[in-house]
């Protein structure tokens, strides 16, 4: 950016660089025909207009200092507001700080040329038109990118799932976001898609809940059950007592009695709660004589099992 605005600077000082120094080549030549005995080399430097040093010396004060300023203010913007928003917020307002500031540099120039304004803002009034329909996306995920940043849904680093990709926050930036699944790909979504989709963030509360259904025979003890599940959780060093865990009869099946337990947990403790307890429930359960319903589907006398590792089939007599 800083490039691009000194060249297009150095274009518009050219015209009157040039024709500074084509005045001043002129003048000597003049004085060449004349006298040329009385010319000294420096003679080429005084012919220079004093107005010109003093509008190169004026550009250059204005761009040194107006980016120096730029970058003061962006400092303090982000120091101020370091514990008080999120990183999106924090980056938006930086931006827009910094390209205000470039405009407004831009425009002090122009006028220290003493460069008419008014045909440029018509002719950027029609590019702007001309830009508007062909930038409508753009604009769409610039403005869907306000919406999200006032709703503070979610932040980097957090993890997320929309429109069915689960991932951490890579990035937030002003016309998409970037997730990072779990198996290291990078995703890029629009925030029009975003602010049209149903957003789960996943982290954003420090405690979680894990939710465990599963299927008994309709024989079995549920007394028996809940005591032998809240025992397991009471067993796994992440599972919280407070919230306590929940258990419930969820429903009665043509299968069996499906059975409910939610624990919590912290969320950075997911996995191992995860997986504990589902490997004390496969421990304890046998132990106990508990046993899982075994699913079948009766089709014109043959009777297939839905079983996990039973695929075999039986004739119904």
């Amino acid at each position: 950016m800083r490039s691009l605005l000194f060249f297009l600077l150095l274009a518009l000082c050219w015209p009157v660089f040039t024709q500074n120094v084509a005045t001043a080549v002129d003048s000597i030549q003049e004085q060449v025909s004349a006298a040329p005995a009385e010319i000294k080399p420096n003679n080429f430097f005084h012919n220079f207009d004093n107005a010109l040093i003093m509008k190169i010396l004026s550009v250059a004060y204005v761009i040194i200092v107006g980016l120096i300023l730029i970058r003061i203010i962006n400092t303090i913007i982000k120091k101020s507001l370091k514990n008080k928003m999120n990183e999106r917020s924090k980056n938006l307002i930086v931006r827009i700080i910094q390209y205000s500031g470039l405009g407004i540099i831009v425009i002090n120039v122009l006028k220290i040329l003493n460069i008419d304004l008014t045909p440029l803002l018509g002719a950027a009034g029609v590019a702007g038109i001309a830009l508007g329909f062909a930038a409508q996306t753009s604009v769409s995920n610039l403005i869907s990118g306000l919406f999200l940043l006032s709703e503070k849904l979610f932040a980097t680093g957090d993890l997320v799932t929309i429109n069915d990709i689960t991932g951490i926050v890579y990035s937030i930036d002003t016309l998409s976001i970037k997730i990072r699944t779990f198996d290291n790909k990078l995703i890029r979504i629009a925030n029009t898609n975003v602010i049209s989709s149903t957003v789960t963030n996943i982290t954003r509360f420090p405690v979680r809940r894990i939710n465990l259904i599963f299927t008994v025979p309709h024989q079995t003890d549920i007394q028996m059950v809940k005591s032998l599940l809240l025992s397991i959780a009471a067993s796994q060093p992440t599972v919280l007592e407070n919230p306590p865990p929940f258990f419930m009869l969820n429903g009665i099946t043509r299968d069996g009695l499906e059975l409910f337990l939610g624990v919590w947990m912290d969320i950075n403790d997911w996995e191992q709660t995860y997986m504990g307890m589902y490997y004390g429930i496969l421990e304890q359960f046998p132990k106990a004589g508990i046993t899982f319903s075994n699913f079948e589907v009766h089709i014109d006398g043959i009777t297939t099992s839905k079983m996990p590792g039973k695929a075999a089939q039986r004739k119904k007599k």
